[in-house]
């Protein structure tokens, strides 16, 4: 016996809607979006917070079935892009891709998701490190916010 399909959306939502279920924690509506995204051009934020939302609401094996075909799909006109997929998703080390001659944002890109990653994994203790870090630059870019709002949450986990 076979399941019945699931219906998927299938337009792109809004990036700002993405942005607004992601800082509401609502990670199971945020995941919803990761399928409608994975084929997108455009700005990989939304797809990024899409699949954060998926790793949360458990379904972290489905998160890196996508992330691996928006890696594949960006990987030759926008090594970058790729690079922050698979970070996300834990594939890539902060380390390995932090370089000098990277401007202030992409450092905190590389940050947040490194951090985002971390807590994933339960690596609490590095994930504070890595989003303090990301704070500290006060880059002009949606991660230094979303670094802040993800630091103040772990702050409030921790009581």
């Amino acid at each position: 016996m076979t399941a019945d399909l699931v219906p998927v959306q299938t337009e792109a939502p809004r990036f700002e809607d993405i942005v607004e279920t992601y800082l509401a924690r609502d990670y199971i509506k945020a995941g919803k979006f990761a399928e409608s995204l994975v084929h997108e051009a455009g700005a990989i934020q939304g797809f990024l917070l899409s699949l954060i939302g998926l790793c949360r609401s458990g379904n972290a094996r489905r998160a890196q079935q996508l992330a691996e075909i928006a890696s594949r799909r960006l990987r030759p006109n926008d090594p970058w892009s790729a690079d922050l997929v698979e970070l996300a998703v834990g594939w890539q080390k902060v380390d390995a891709l932090l370089s000098e001659e990277l401007n202030g944002t992409a450092h905190c890109q590389i940050l947040f998701y490194g951090a985002v990653a971390a807590v994933n994994g339960g690596d609490k203790a590095n994930a504070r490190d890595l989003l303090r870090q990301a704070i500290d630059l006060d880059a002009p870019c949606l991660e230094l916010y979303l670094a802040q709002r993800e630091s103040a949450h772990l702050e409030s986990e921790d009581g």
